[in-house]
């Protein structure tokens, strides 16, 4: 039977009326049993024997208790010698374990002593190997130096066979270049007389130009008959259209040198063109401020241009060469340059190409009078550039964007430095010279890209063509006593 203590609540089993708790010491009685203060106490002997008894218990329970705690303390003791023992186990297995990990770390580096004794061994034998590879090449080296002292020695022994075949080319050098300079020397001399025939020319100029040094700058035409010819300083007024109709404008340009044509390199050029050279202008001239208008043609010949595009003070077009000067070498007096020299007493004529070009540049040696070049194969049609948007009407000029409106008014657009307007675009202007059976048109129109403006381009057209895109412009030789 199971039962708990009433003192400290430990369970055990009690067969007897009771039994000791053996945690606590106190008497456990079988469920049923009171304790024995609870029974009646027997009377007479009884009581004595129950007293009896109750003291060997107390004696038997003192005697156990005395046992018990010798055992304790002897159990203390020796849990105090298990806690030692624990400690020093404990600590003996920490050092085992430190000396396992001394252990693994000494393996470690006998390893690593092992591995670099390997390398050490590896080394040695590839020192060995360079040694015996310095050796051969040693050995190499002597049979070469013995070699080349061989050579040298045959060398040494041609070298006087050598020494006098190079004392005959210096001698042949010698003199070949004693003839090049000798014939530089005679280029020298001819450049000295270039130099001293062009400071000549230059005097000649400058004495050709002196009567016209302090001349007016502009002759006018006044084709009303009331002054011919007037000249002055002063600008046209581009303001007034009477100096595109009623009035023909020419701005004096001095004797002088320039380079004419185009270099090969320069963009937009074509085979037709000149190449670059020198050329010179002994004799001033007059040339026209303005391409000739269709007002003008019509005051100097009485009669309507047949010009595609009309208006009093666009270009002339639609004419040809043998309209406006005649199919002969000279012009007809029929002409409108005929007339115009009758009425003026002039010597007026289409420039050469030279006076052309001359003017056209202004002084400048670029593709255009205004200083600007064609850079790049896109810029040579000029679409959307700005490289001739200051100074000409042609295809590429959003002023002229759709090219259908043609030619535009003369004098629209700026001069180049000499006061000359529409030198690129507008129109083709016809010049002198006969190249075959044709004659030669420069500047460039209104449907021309950017690089057949340039200062340099021109196409031949016969005489007897006429198309809506070219005109012309007036040349005059000024006579003595414009100079005054």
């Amino acid at each position: 039977m199971i039962v708990t203590c009433t003192n400290c609540k430990f369970s055990l089993e009690t067969p007897a009326p009771w039994r000791e708790c053996p945690k606590c010491r106190s008497r456990v009685y079988s469920i049923g049993q009171p304790p024995p203060a609870a029974r009646p106490a027997p009377l007479g002997a009884g009581v004595v024997t129950s007293i009896v008894i109750a003291a060997v218990l107390l004696l038997g329970i003192a005697a156990v208790g005395v046992g018990v705690g010798m055992r304790m303390k002897k159990a203390k003791s020796l849990e105090r010698e298990l806690d030692g023992t624990n400690t020093t186990l404990t600590n003996t297995v920490a050092n085992a374990e430190q000396l396992q990990l001394e252990l693994a770390a000494t393996e470690t580096k006998l390893d690593e002593t092992k591995t670099k004794l390997s390398k050490s061994e590896d080394d040695v034998k590839e020192v060995m190997q360079r040694l015996g590879k310095a050796e051969t090449l040693l050995s190499e080296t002597k049979t070469e130096v013995g070699r080349l002292k061989r050579e040298l020695t045959e060398e040494q022994t041609a070298s006087e066979s050598e020494v006098n075949k190079l004392n005959k080319k210096l001698s042949d050098a010698e003199a070949k270049l004693e003839e090049q300079a000798n014939k530089l020397n005679d280029q020298l001399a001819a450049k000295q007389k270039e130099l001293e025939t062009a400071e000549t020319q230059k005097k000649q100029l400058w004495a050709a130009a002196q009567p016209f040094v302090n001349a007016t700058r502009y002759m006018v035409i006044d084709l009303t008959g009331k002054e011919i010819p007037r000249y002055t300083d002063a600008q046209p007024d581009t303001k007034n259209d009477k100096c595109r109709t009623t009035e023909m404008w020419f701005r004096l340009v001095l004797p002088g040198s320039f380079t004419i044509g185009s270099p090969e390199k320069e963009h937009g050029r074509k085979d037709n063109e000149p190449s670059s050279r020198q050329e010179t202008l002994a004799q001033p001239f007059y040339v026209g401020v303005f391409e000739v208008t269709q007002k003008q043609y019509e005051q100097v010949t009485g009669a309507n241009p047949p010009s595609k595009f009309k208006g009093d003070t666009r270009p002339v077009d639609s004419v040809s060469c043998n309209d406006f000067r005649g199919s002969g070498s000279d012009v007809a007096g029929t002409s409108f340059l005929g007339k115009l020299r009758a009425m003026t007493s002039l010597v007026v004529d289409l420039p050469t190409e030279t006076q052309w070009e001359y003017a056209c540049r202004a002084g400048t040696t670029t593709a255009f009078n205004n200083g600007k070049n064609v850079n790049d194969a896109k810029g040579i049609a000029g679409m959307g550039t700005s490289y001739l948007e200051d100074v000409a009407c042609y295809a590429g000029s959003t002023k002229n964007a759709k090219n259908d409106a043609g030619h535009t008014k003369v004098g629209q657009y700026d001069s180049n430095m000499w006061g000359l307007f529409d030198m690129h675009g507008n129109v083709w202007e016809w010049c002198l010279g006969n190249p075959g059976t044709g004659r030669v048109q420069r500047g460039g129109s209104h449907r021309s890209d950017a690089s057949d403006c340039r200062s340099a381009s021109c196409r031949i057209i016969a005489p007897d063509v006429k198309t809506d895109d070219a005109g012309f412009r007036v040349c005059v030789l000024p006579p003595p006593e414009s100079g005054k």
